[in-house]
């Protein structure tokens, strides 16, 4: 039987683009799949539009991310957030690379993904991501931790296996900023990745969304994140990763605030 792939949607005040999302969702080609989706009280008419879970409070994006992936029941989970997309081939070529013997290390598959605006165009992307290839575990969380920024990509870019997540209570921590990066060290401690060269999901960036409202904060909230102690003792993170790091960390933010002025 065809592995079952949850497909968690974390929505908050997604009306304009949620529609979309899901639509992307139904049109893949492989179509085992069931559809989560939690709404975190949002103030707009994203539950007029779909069917869903509505929390009775509001539990933030870390509690509502966590949720999401929790109310998953597939022998995979890919989390898209309620304004991203994914191409129709996104899960078929990300559930091959799990199939291939020689993967079976591998604990999460990552695409490429373009970015667009909110009315759909195209718009310039991410300065550097991981080349395409086969990542220890540990080796791409250094490559985080020395650049700078996520190398990996998005969660709609990503596809993880369901049981390293539940077998290890992997819960996600409260820095909403790098909410993605903290899920995928914690998922890469017990294995490896996989970066595809094929662009199988899109990132949308417009006024409202959480990346656009980042600011100069990114470089402060990486810092206080590569410093946890956790990342000496879990990947063998050194000093000069992380003196890397803080610096292209600053330079990254200059370069990622110029990017969003021109997603405009």
């Amino acid at each position: 039987m065809d592995p079952l792939v949850s497909i968690c949607i974390p929505s908050y005040n997604n009306a304009n683009y949620i529609v979309e999302t899901i639509h992307s969702i139904l049109n893949q080609t492989y179509q085992n799949f069931e559809i989560v989706i939690v709404d975190d009280c949002s103030k707009d008419n994203t539950v007029e539009l779909i069917k869903l879970v509505h929390n009775d409070v509001n539990l933030g994006m870390h509690g509502n991310w966590n949720k999401a992936l929790s109310l998953g029941k597939g022998d995979y989970l890919k989390l898209v957030c309620g304004d991203d997309i994914i191409y129709p081939r996104c899960l078929e070529l990300q559930l091959g690379e799990f199939k291939k013997e020689e993967n079976s290390d591998v604990v999460m598959v990552a695409c490429r993904r373009k970015v667009i605006n909110a009315n759909g165009k195209e718009s310039l992307g991410a300065l550097y991501k991981l080349r395409p290839g086969k990542y220890k575990g540990k080796s791409a969380v250094k490559y985080c931790v020395s650049f700078g920024t996520n190398l990996i990509g998005e969660p709609m870019s990503v596809l993880f296996k369901a049981s390293v997540f539940r077998e290890n209570n992997i819960v996600l921590g409260s820095n909403n900023y790098l909410i993605d990066l903290d899920m995928y060290f914690k998922l890469l401690k017990y294995g490896n990745l996989i970066v595809q060269k094929d662009y199988l999901a899109a990132f949308r960036i417009y006024n409202a969304s959480m990346t656009s409202s980042l600011g100069l904060k990114h470089s402060k909230y990486f810092n206080e994140f590569i410093s946890q102690e956790s990342m000496k003792t879990d990947f063998g993170v050194k000093w000069y990763h992380l003196f890397m790091g803080r610096i292209l960390a600053f330079n990254i933010n200059i370069a990622r605030n110029i990017i969003l002025s021109l997603n405009k």
